[in-house]
């Protein structure tokens, strides 16, 4: 009985059933670009395409749900609208290239970028969410006083272009 419990507590530790889906302003995170959208489809949120009524809103989804998205709600939205990729380490816009044409699309804001297009803006993957140990508000606040006052006897810079 307690090995189940263990592995219970566990499992609940790395993979929370109720994932706490805020910003961890000023640092950047999946979750920040997530609270921006007016629209998120990911593991924990959904919306009904048909809905949107507003012209060009921002859409957020979970790069790991592209083809969900592109499959079941992109034909079903009238306007316009942002599209914001990221919470993933799946890159964007990968297989979906085509979409950066369709008339829809007014600009694709992406994590993991594929692509140099001029309807396609990369985005930094920042720090982690919130609902991960690692990405509480606080840690960063306590590295950043930390690494302000370290004494650093070896500098490194470092350039490099691809």
């Amino acid at each position: 009985m307690k090995i189940k419990i263990g592995i219970f507590i566990f499992v609940f530790s790395v993979f929370p059933f109720s994932k706490i889906r805020e910003s961890i302003f000023p640092y950047l995170s999946g979750d920040g670009f997530r609270s921006i959208a007016s629209y998120v489809l990911d593991d924990s949120s959904d919306f009904d395409p048909s809905e949107i009524v507003e012209s060009c809103p921002l859409i957020f989804v979970c790069t790991n749900y592209l083809d969900n998205f592109f499959l079941n709600y992109h034909p079903y939205i009238a306007s316009k609208y942002i599209l914001i990729t990221h919470n993933s380490d799946y890159s964007s816009p990968g297989i979906f290239y085509n979409y950066l044409e369709d008339k829809k699309m007014v600009h694709w804001f992406g994590a993991n970028p594929s692509v140099i297009h001029s309807k396609f803006t990369p985005i930094p993957t920042g720090v982690h969410n919130r609902y991960f140990d690692i990405g509480r508000r606080e840690y960063y606040i306590d590295l950043e006083k930390r690494s302000q006052s370290a004494i650093r006897n070896n500098l490194v810079y470092s350039n490099g272009k691809i």
